[in-house]
């Protein structure tokens, strides 16, 4: 592959839920390496299922949910790994992320040791607020404004962290 996408869903979904986008986008991009992996199985507030991190606990200034920085460092080990086994820059690696998704992806560009080439982020609540030096990415922010689960608003301030 030339470039791989890293597509994270978001809590209570699957990678598996996410290969009918993969497939879509990989007509056009044959050259492309899409992986959609699905989290581990922990309590959400809708019970027990596959979670990138614990959603329970709202994030607020300077806290993070339980789990983020863990799934984030898979994600950046993960992408280490396919850097070396296709030998890619990070540059050639985009992150697309829905809800939970999202804000994992967010949150592991903007703090990763390199600068992926882009973010794409639908419908979520973004990263939570990050102290010190972070990466600049390329970003994509698309929401829906009747979103029933993540208000326009929470979109809107997500801007400003990015």
């Amino acid at each position: 592959p030339t470039s791989v996408v890293v597509l994270l869903h978001g809590l209570l979904q699957s990678g598996q839920m996410m290969e009918r986008l993969a497939r879509d986008l990989s007509r056009g991009l044959p050259s492309t390496r899409f992986v959609a992996p699905t989290a581990r199985s922990i309590s959400s507030i809708f019970g027990l299922g596959p979670a990138w991190f614990d959603t329970i606990k709202h994030y607020s200034r300077g806290d993070l949910p339980d789990g983020m920085e863990t799934s984030s460092n898979e994600l950046i080990d993960f992408v280490e790994s396919e850097m070396k086994l296709f030998q890619l820059g990070p540059s050639r690696f985009l992150f697309v992320g829905f809800s939970a998704g999202g804000s994992l992806a967010a949150f592991t560009a903007l703090r990763a040791p390199w600068q992926i080439g882009g973010l794409a982020l639908l419908g979520t609540h973004g990263p939570p607020q990050l102290s010190g030096k972070v990466q600049t990415v390329p970003t994509l922010q698309c929401h829906g404004a009747t979103d029933g689960m993540v208000k326009a608003n929470a979109a809107l301030e997500s801007v400003e962290r990015l």
